[in-house]
């Protein structure tokens, strides 16, 4: 997916944006993220903060996601990714996967991200 850069229109103040972080760890074999779901409005940066000792994938489940990615894979030992909410990001329900790799088994949670409509509703 081709990066897009987007310059704020005439009601926007640039300036930095809000920012959600997304904990992801391994606990008795299961993957945990905290928040599970995840509130964000458009421009809004999210970064994800995984335990290194494993590696991980994020993948979008939805054909249009609201980010400037579709999936990413996070070695082992990195320990974070970001991501940026799209200006122009639909209200909606966007599932998504984290997938782990443990000891020669994927591990899979799926947790959400919900963008709720601008003020205004539009």
């Amino acid at each position: 997916m081709a990066k897009i850069t987007v310059k704020p229109g005439p009601r926007e103040k640039p300036g930095p944006r809000p920012r959600a972080d997304v904990v992801v760890g391994v606990k008795l074999g299961r993957i945990a993220c905290e928040p599970s779901c995840l509130y964000v409005n458009r421009g809004d940066k999210i970064v994800w903060r995984f335990d290194p000792s494993h590696a991980y994938a994020v993948i979008i489940k939805v054909f249009a996601g609201p980010l400037d990615w579709d999936y990413a894979v996070v070695r082992r030992g990195a320990g974070r990714l970001r991501a940026a909410v799209a200006r122009d990001a639909k209200p909606g329900f966007y599932p998504y996967a984290v997938v782990a790799e443990v000891e020669g088994r994927l591990l899979v949670a799926d947790p959400e991200i919900i963008i709720p409509p601008p003020r205004g509703g539009h």
